[in-house]
């Protein structure tokens, strides 16, 4: 009575919040992000810089001009006559500096490392004006002054740092260096129309360093309480620097300690730590450096129109995949928009508020967000596909599609999937596709030479954690809510869990030692030919050791799309889901490293990716067998670290702790009921 009375009191104040069930779209930007393709001799980016009417940016070995959506090389900074490379970039009113110097001491020259060991500390700074070379003034550091980075100050001062020091060049003086007195780490330097600022960092605490255009450039060290992590270069055109921090671009008022968000990186499908430099271009526009992928992005932003619908996306992370559905489905709806709502992970209690009250997403993407399958809160997508002319129910993986129903039902359905198993050499174990943890015991009982029976990193621990995620298939029903942690089948895997190795510090001796049995996240077609080259000889899938029933996992790690019950947008719900399971990003899917759902795409994929005749044959009876689903639940996975480390310590018997796990996620079941 008491839990009920609390989901309505729940639901009565959401419905109050929502204006009766209501949702009330709030005027809101759509973020959209394109990589821009720079000419093969480009190069791997390093940064982008900005003067007042121009962007531009830099390699390590070249100067290209951002206009037009592309990128221009200006200038080739490499050659083998004279070796260079360039060590940052800066604008100062319509002159950029460049930052040039010898080889690194040690740097990677198409994919091989090399060593200069005639590195002497000489730097030069190069103006370019109107995109041509003009003046360049040397100056000398020693030999150990690797710098990281430029700024302009000023048409006369430029400051450069290594990742503890910092100077002031003087243009004017040709080339004269003052060391600036500098606390803590360097992290970066933002510039805005208001200032110009070096932030540092010291143990845990960020502060800033106000710059101004003269010999001692950098003013007194401030800390302000909650000051915003930076990790980025950023060039502003507003009164106050832009910062990449925790996930989010926003703008800061140093003199005033606000911190405005702007923009969360999931809907740029970024993540805030790749990029590595901001310059923006207009009000609504940046380009952004990214040293994950040596690419440039151009981010831009758009508000949605008054009166214009919105399909609401909830995700709990964020993708390029993800991204570029809701691209194509916004340039086919003139009168829809579709953006993207990030939860944290395992929003449950949220998510199940916000779509009682009326007010919670039109499409869920369920990676991560732990709602039931067989939640009532879902759409039965079956109807859909029937009723679709390019779709049907057999064009999809049949064991997964088959897991995934619930009676009758198909509740969500994924545009990619991960298994999860365990490969052996058929030499070990034979022809075996399942085992009991019985069988695994005799097999390892038996072996006389040294090897491990499990990688060997995969010690207790490790094997507990993923032991939490893979029993959720198998030991719980989620349509009645109920669990079997208490049964023997169960108790056998915690006692298969506690036999293996304590904590192993992994090296190169354990990375060479064989193993009796390998565990093996399958994520794209690629990863076969690496078991092939792991083994040198034939393997088999054999699967996790259990019943029998099933041997390997699937889990999906994004792209699970739902339909919410409470939708008032329903078909272009479908149509947005609709488009991941075309057989273009099907395939766009298969280049992202994915396993696609379609069997026709998975089909074609196989025979050109996968090298050896007999490893496609046997992959495809590895998806043709059941399959269980899994996912991470972290309620779950809590439960089974703190009760298996307390078995594995001795404080409980292996009984003990499974009827705990038993007792504690029955109750959790209970409660998400």
């Amino acid at each position: 009575m008491k839990k009920r009375f609390a989901i309505l009191l729940t639901l009565l104040a959401a419905l109050l919040l929502c204006g009766c069930g209501e949702k009330a779209d709030e005027q809101r930007w759509l973020w959209s992000s394109e990589e821009i393709t720079p000419p093969s001799d480009f190069g791997y980016v390093l940064a982008v810089a900005g003067t007042e009417d121009e962007v531009f940016a830099v390699s390590y070995t070249a100067l290209g001009r951002y206009e037009d959506g592309g990128i221009t090389v200006l200038d080739t900074i490499y050659s083998t006559d004279a070796p260079a490379m360039v060590y940052g970039a800066s604008g100062y009113g319509d002159t950029l500096y460049l930052l040039v110097g010898e080889m690194r001491p040690q740097y990677t020259e198409y994919g091989e490392p090399r060593e200069n060991p005639d590195f002497s500390g000489k730097y030069t700074v190069i103006a370019y004006r109107g995109g041509t070379r003009a003046e360049a003034v040397p100056f000398q550091l020693s030999a150990n002054d690797i710098l990281s980075g430029l700024l302009a100050l000023s048409d006369e001062y430029m400051l450069c740092w290594t990742a503890t020091d910092a100077w002031v060049v003087s243009l004017a003086e040709s080339g004269s260096v003052y060391p600036q007195q500098v606390s803590g780490e360097i992290v970066a330097p933002t510039t805005s129309q208001s200032g110009m600022w070096l932030w540092v960092k010291q143990d845990d605490t960020f502060g800033f360093y106000p710059l101004t255009a003269a010999e001692n450039a950098l003013g007194d060290l401030t800390q302000p309480e909650d000051c915003p992590r930076l990790c980025t270069a950023t060039v502003s055109r507003n009164d106050g620097c832009l910062l990449n921090s925790g996930g989010t671009l926003s703008l800061y008022q140093p003199g005033r300690n606000t911190d405005v968000p702007l923009a969360n990186w999931h809907d740029c499908a970024l993540a805030d730590a790749t990029v590595t430099g901001i310059v923006q271009c207009s009000d609504n526009a940046w380009l952004c450096a990214s040293d994950f992928d040596g690419k440039i992005w151009s981010i831009r932003r758009e508000k949605i129109a008054e009166g214009k619908q919105t399909l609401h996306i909830a995700a709990a992370v964020g993708s390029l995949e993800l991204d570029e559905l809701v691209k194509q489905f916004n340039r086919a709806h003139r009168d829809c928009v579709a953006v993207i709502d990030y939860y944290p992970e395992n929003a449950y209690d949220r998510l199940c508020t916000e779509i009682m009250a009326g007010d919670g997403p039109d499409v869920l993407d369920l990676a991560c967000l732990s709602l039931p399958l067989n939640s009532s809160y879902l759409v039965d997508l079956y109807p859909y596909i029937d009723a679709d002319s390019d779709l049907e129910r057999d064009m999809f993986v049949p064991t997964v599609i088959a897991s995934l129903e619930l009676n009758g039902k198909l509740t969500s359905l994924p545009a990619a999937f991960v298994v999860n198993t365990m490969t052996a050499r058929v030499a070990d174990v034979g022809g075996r596709t399942d085992w009991t943890i019985e069988e695994l015991q005799d097999l390892w009982e038996q072996r006389t030479d040294d090897i491990f029976l499990m990688s060997g990193w995969m010690d207790r621990h490790n094997f507990l954690g993923w032991l939490a995620t893979l029993t959720t298939g198998d030991f719980i029903d989620w349509e009645s809510g109920t669990a079997r942690y208490d049964s023997e089948d169960f108790i056998r895997q915690l006692q298969f869990c506690e036999a293996q190795a304590d904590y192993v510090e992994y090296n190169d001796e354990i990375a060479e030692k064989p193993c009796l049995v390998e565990f093996e996240n399958v994520q794209n077609l690629v990863r076969i030919n690496g078991i092939r080259n792991n083994y040198k000889e034939d393997f088999t899938y054999i699967g996790f050791p259990g019943n029998g029933e099933y041997g390997s996992f699937f889990d999906v790690d994004q792209l699970h799309f739902a339909i919410s019950v409470n939708s008032d947008k329903k078909e272009l719900a479908w149509e947005f889901i609709r488009l991941a399971l075309t057989k273009k990003n099907q395939e766009m899917i298969c280049d992202s490293w994915h396993l696609p759902i379609r069997m026709d795409v998975m089909d074609a994929r196989i025979e050109t990716v996968v090298g050896n005749v007999s490893d496609r044959q046997r992959f495809r009876q590895l998806i043709q067998k059941p399959l269980q689903f899994t996912s991470y639940n972290e309620t779950i996975h809590q439960i089974f670290m703190e009760e298996g480390e307390a078995y594995f310590s001795g404080q409980r018997t292996v009984e003990e702790a499974a009827e705990r796990i038993q007792n504690r996620v029955t109750l959790y079941l209970s409660e998400i009921e």
